[in-house]
């Protein structure tokens, strides 16, 4: 009896609605869950409104941090994503993906230097394949990324080099080069030695977390001084810096000084020195390896910006077995 009474529970449940009850566990939010799956939100309402009705709860609460799961929507989430995340990437996978078709978000995750050289090509490109979709980036870090990739409210992270869980997997891209940029206007003797490098006043780029600039660990092993005068954590300042400082220097990213960010105000200083190449990746959940949106978008970047390893290699994990976030 109890079996039959729980075959008859299962029919009256639509998958369609785990498929909503997942999406608002991720998003925390109706219009931001409506807008992932392409419905409207009246739809999306509607269908949280049958949820709570079958569960017997109200499942998530309206907050100042916006629609908060209850104790049993959090009890039963874990489960739900299971059952998503099998029916997309085992019964759906031979269904394929069409990107003109699509209408959802695609969230990706750049640093700085990915949001300026990467972005505008791969922007491009997406909008042309995928007119219907909405590019987003993710300004995230640390745990909360690592939990956005495990989860598929982050499609993709493109990074240098990063230590993870054995659960996210990598690709090799390209290997980014650094180089000396200074104003259009800027005269010096080139190739510019190390000696006359270290002597030239610089704008200094320090992210917020600056290990995330391998070029100042190089320079510090390298034991090259450098006359800071400028320190910002913003790339995109440099340009107009150097541009009313002839007199200046900075380290950027090769890519940055020739791409349309730079607007044409500096130019790359033939130099008598080098600096390392890093190696940039793109990152993605073992869950989502066999996703059709998942390969596509993977397929897209690695169009766009080369080949490398193997596709299903695990980023290398952190020392002691934990992940360390980019």
């Amino acid at each position: 009896m109890a079996r039959r009474d729980s075959h008859e529970t299962l029919r009256r449940l639509d998958l369609n609605l785990l498929v909503v009850f997942d999406a608002m566990i991720r998003f925390g939010s109706i219009t931001r869950a409506a807008g992932h799956l392409g419905m409207t939100q009246s739809a999306a309402s509607h269908a949280l409104k049958r949820l709570r009705g079958f569960f017997g709860d109200p499942l998530f609460v309206r907050s100042g941090q916006g629609m908060l799961p209850t104790s049993r929507a959090e009890e039963i989430g874990r489960s739900v994503a299971e059952i998503v995340a099998v029916l997309r990437n085992t019964l759906l996978t031979r269904t394929g993906f069409d990107p003109s078709l699509a209408d959802r978000d695609i969230t990706l995750f750049l640093h700085d230097y990915g949001e300026l050289v990467i972005l505008p090509a791969l922007a491009a490109e997406l909008r042309a394949a995928a007119p219907r979709c909405r590019i987003k980036v993710a300004p995230v870090s640390g745990d909360s990324l690592i939990k956005g990739l495990e989860e598929g409210w982050i499609d993709l992270a493109i990074s240098g080099p990063a230590a993870f869980s054995g659960e996210v997997l990598q690709q090799r891209l390209f290997d980014a080069g650094y180089a000396v940029a200074a104003s259009t206007a800027a005269r010096f003797a080139e190739p510019l030695s190390a000696e006359a490098f270290a002597a030239l006043d610089q704008v200094v780029i320090r992210p917020v977390r600056p290990d995330k600039l391998p070029v100042d660990t190089l320079l510090v092993e390298s034991e090259m001084p450098r006359r800071e005068r400028v320190v910002t954590p913003y790339t995109m300042a440099v340009p107009a810096l150097l541009a009313a400082n002839p007199d200046m220097v900075a380290i950027v990213p090769g890519a940055f000084i020739a791409s349309p960010s730079a607007a044409g105000l500096i130019r790359r200083v033939e130099t008598a020195f080098g600096f390392p190449s890093v190696p940039v990746f793109q990152y993605w959940h073992r869950r989502h390896h066999a996703d059709p949106f998942s390969v596509w978008l993977r397929g897209v970047v690695r169009r766009l910006f080369g080949g490398g390893d193997d596709p299903t290699a695990p980023a290398p994990a952190a020392a002691g077995g934990g992940a360390r976030p980019i």
